[in-house]
């Protein structure tokens, strides 16, 4: 059987909006099926790739990703390729090789240590570079390590999250998107300790909501197999920071938008 996910608009947050609700789930597929992602005519913006990129790299190594882009121009032929996004697609690798570009930091797998760090520099640098040589870059670098590690630390992922980001040179904005297939903001709460979260999810309380006022899924001991680092706070974190610039922040998680 095949699955067809048809990709027309990859904006931020719209676009990857409605991509999420076409994805079919792990459990839905079977081995041998086939998903295709079939990407209309219309500018792709990198950033909306990650989450193809890492939903991707959730699925059993049974099942096979293609990608039809013979509806686009060639230009985002060649931008399907130089961003990293076709190696992930068609060849399962973790870590795609392509280089970074002017302005833009491509699909990057989110990995332990010394490579989380160099993407991070990396995106800091482009950030410095291309708008307007901001005084002090440390609460930006305090957002991405804060994501990463929420990545790393709280979603007990078994296939790498993807980070990119862009900068837009005509309007000084940055934009970055981080993605993950772990157990997401919810299962994070109802595995852990804190009561409070518990009963307010209990009664319709939303997830999502409750992790961006910063309460904590407090898990100060890890069960079998997970990491050990809960405390909870990095998307408050990143939501006052992001408001604090005058940010946006654009938050999926399961069935829940924020």
């Amino acid at each position: 059987m095949s699955h067809l996910v048809r990709i027309d608009d990859t904006s931020m947050p719209d676009g990857v909006i409605r991509i999420a609700g076409q994805l079919p789930g792990a459990d839905a597929l079977k081995p041998g099926e086939t998903v295709t992602f079939k990407f209309m005519p219309g500018f792709v913006y990198l950033t909306g790739l990650v989450l193809l990129a890492a939903w991707r790299k959730s699925l059993p190594a049974t099942v096979q990703v293609l990608i039809d882009d013979t509806a686009t121009y060639p230009e985002t032929q060649r931008f399907l390729t130089n961003t990293g996004f076709r190696e992930i697609v068609e060849t399962g690798i973790y870590h795609p090789s392509a280089p970074s570009r002017i302005g833009k930091v491509p699909i990057q797998a989110i990995l332990k240590g010394r490579e989380k760090e160099a993407t991070v520099n990396e995106i800091v640098r482009i950030f410095d570079d291309y708008a307007g040589h901001v005084a002090d870059t440390a609460p930006f670098r305090v957002l991405l390590s804060e994501l990463c590690e929420n990545v790393l630390a709280h979603s007990e992922l078994t296939t790498p999250g993807y980070i990119c980001a862009r900068v837009f040179e005509d309007n000084n904005r940055c934009e970055i998107a981080i993605a993950d297939t772990g157990i997401g903001i919810d299962q994070s709460f109802q595995r852990g300790t804190n009561k409070s979260a518990i009963d307010r999810i209990a009664k319709g309380d939303s997830a999502v909501a409750i992790a961006l006022e910063g309460l904590s899924s407090s898990k100060p001991q890890p069960g079998p197999g997970t990491f050990k680092t809960y405390f909870g706070f990095g998307l408050f974190i990143t939501r006052r920071l992001v408001e604090e610039n005058r940010g946006r922040l654009t938050l999926i998680s399961g069935p829940e938008i924020m």
